[in-house]
């Protein structure tokens, strides 16, 4: 069979006809172009470059496919393919001298894919663009990360993603946490009642601290802050604790929420 895409009518290349012929492991047919591959690649795009003819490939059609796609910067979404196939492909792109952190940038079509996996496949997808290097997938995906739990990391996936890209995401996890702490260190102000809402605050803040996680949304941090400081009875002091609970909210809204 040949591929849908990748047909000898086809111009990836607008107006330059394919000049060779790949062939995956399961005989579908990509017709594409010898400069495109050799330009994406540092290798003669897995020293396949130099046969004639038919080329065979040792990749099944859906690998193959995603590969090509990302080579010539074509949407590989309409085709729908699995996460781990998108994984398994990324992976392969070595094995031809293919670099990701050039084929999956914010620009390309790779990169939103990738991306919109990360809703679902936080980690996944955060392991993927760590493993080779792919820094700006790596900031994004890690703002879905902030509700993971570290201890959950074992060896096996810290390998994978490296020493740097673990440490950037536990520092982000503990500065998150810092960061609160700091907030709501800063009490309302206090007035001759006897320190109702300094008391109040107080008290809430250490149980809001002790049982947030760095994924805390501003408006859960009001309502866990109102909840555990319980009925402050003077109408001036309440008034203190919530302008101070919108200021805490303001700042801890601006707190970063991915790595850097």
């Amino acid at each position: 069979s040949v591929s849908t895409v990748f047909h000898p009518t086809a111009y990836a290349i607008p107006s330059v006809s394919p000049d060779i012929v790949l062939k995956s492991s399961d005989r579908v047919l990509f017709y594409s172009h010898r400069s495109s591959l050799d330009k994406a690649s540092n290798n003669a795009f897995g020293i396949l470059l130099v046969n004639a003819g038919i080329v065979a490939v040792d990749e099944d059609s859906h690998i193959l496919n995603i590969i090509l796609h990302a080579v010539y910067n074509l949407p590989i979404a309409p085709f729908d393919p699995p996460f781990d196939v998108l994984v398994s492909a990324v992976d392969h792109f070595p094995l031809y001298g293919l670099s990701p952190p050039t084929l999956i940038t914010p620009t390309k079509c790779l990169f939103a894919l990738l991306y919109s996996h990360a809703p679902l496949h936080p980690m996944e997808v955060y392991m993927l663009a760590a493993h080779h290097d792919i820094d700006a997938l790596a900031v994004l995906v890690s703002g879905h990360l902030l509700s993971y739990n570290m201890r959950r990391i074992t060896e096996d996936m810290a390998e994978r993603m490296g020493g740097r890209y673990v440490k950037r995401l536990v520092f982000l996890h503990l500065q998150r946490m810092a960061a609160l702490k700091d907030i709501l260190c800063v009490r309302p102000q206090a007035h001759g009642c006897g320190l109702d809402s300094q008391r109040a605050w107080a008290l809430a803040a250490a149980r809001v601290v002790d049982e947030a996680k760095p994924d805390l949304s501003p408006p859960l941090l009001v309502a866990s802050m109102k909840r555990c400081a319980g009925n402050i009875t003077c109408k001036l002091c309440r008034g203190h604790f919530e302008q101070a609970l919108i200021v805490a909210a303001g700042t801890w809204s601006q707190v970063k929420v991915r790595v850097f």
